[in-house]
């Protein structure tokens, strides 16, 4: 009888593992780089659980992205424009009394 053996990979490497599917790279590309069989990828793939669960791990990790740059955000807009001590510069509004018809 053939023995196979069978590699035992837990559930965070699955996730990341399909979390790097969902870019641009092929399968095959991915599993080898991260040294598994492009079938087992393909089979993690077709199980709901673990896409939903790797779906929502890079929607968390999106969010900690962009709630990480809105913090720094104003500290870096304040040290480069130095609002608070220039006036923005641009168009001003004309006054009322040089509208056309006295208006």
């Amino acid at each position: 009888m053939n023995d196979v053996m069978r590699n035992a990979y837990d559930e965070t490497f699955k996730v990341q593992a399909l979390i790097k599917s969902f870019g641009p790279k092929s399968v095959i590309s991915i599993a080898n780089e991260l040294g598994i069989p492009d079938s087992a990828l393909y089979r993690w793939r077709s199980n709901d659980d673990l896409m939903a669960k790797a779906r929502a791990k890079k929607m968390q990790l999106e969010l900690e992205k962009t709630v990480g740059n809105t913090r720094r955000s104003p500290k870096l807009l304040m040290q480069s424009r130095k609002w608070h001590e220039t006036p923005p510069q641009g168009p001003r509004r004309p006054k009322i009394s040089t509208w056309p018809n006295g208006h």
